[in-house]
């Protein structure tokens, strides 16, 4: 990879350099084309030690892979499936029956506007995407109706960054205030706490520390429970 395009902006179609004997990992952004290290996305080259590269970029239209967590709003019921925009080109599509233990008895019952959360099992770029709002045991694990609480929009960078597994500003935000919170990779982020304003206030420190490393977001955090509290 060339050391020289760390830090700068980057094209589609780009080629970064080759692949030589050290492997390296690349992620986000970047593919591989005969050998060579070629950007897919308009963005920042990224590097992180000792050997991952990826392209930052504030892509705005969420692309769906099989196995990703999203959240979706019930836009129509269609014979035995719910239609659910997921911020695609098109709805994703949910049945009936992906739902822990559904049968045709026994299923929930949503309705326009309703939020889910749940899990890709298709998506293949040719037809609608399908989800299911359980996990592959087909159990429930967090998945299903999301009730209550205030779902809100941000960048895909952003909710990444919030799935990631112990994520130390959540943490933080936890021992000040007791909240649900589920996040999609699509960039969207669902808060339920014991008020409107500690809902309020949680939102805000989310996407104030975007960008932010542990420290500095801390900094933030504090400001902002100083001026509501």
């Amino acid at each position: 990879m060339d050391s020289e395009l760390l830090g700068t902006f980057v094209l589609p179609g780009e080629k970064l350099g080759e692949m030589n004997t050290n492997p390296i990992k690349i992620g986000n952004g970047l593919v591989i084309r005969n050998g060579s290290i070629v950007s897919s996305k308009c963005g920042i080259l990224q590097f992180k030690k000792p050997d991952k590269y990826w392209i930052n970029n504030n892509q705005k239209r969420y692309n769906p892979i099989v196995g990703q967590h999203v959240i979706g709003f019930i836009t129509q019921k269609a014979g035995t499936n719910y239609l659910v925009d997921l911020g695609t080109n098109v709805p994703a599509v949910l049945s009936f029956f992906g739902f822990p233990g559904a049968t045709k008895k026994n299923r929930p019952q949503l309705k326009i506007n309703d939020t889910v959360y749940a899990r890709i099992v298709v998506s293949n770029g040719t037809e609608e995407p399908q989800i299911v709002c359980m996990d592959k045991n087909e159990r429930a694990s967090g998945f299903g109706q999301l009730e209550g609480g205030y779902c809100f929009k941000c960048s895909l960078n952003l909710s990444r960054k919030f799935l990631q597994p112990r994520n130390k500003i959540l943490s933080y935000l936890g021992k000040k205030l007791k909240f649900e919170i589920a996040v999609g990779v699509n960039g969207r982020i669902w808060i339920n706490s014991g008020s409107v304003q500690d809902t309020i206030l949680i939102t805000n420190a989310i996407q104030k520390t975007e960008g932010l490393t542990e420290k500095p977001a801390r900094k933030v955090i504090n400001m902002l429970f100083d001026n509501m509290m």
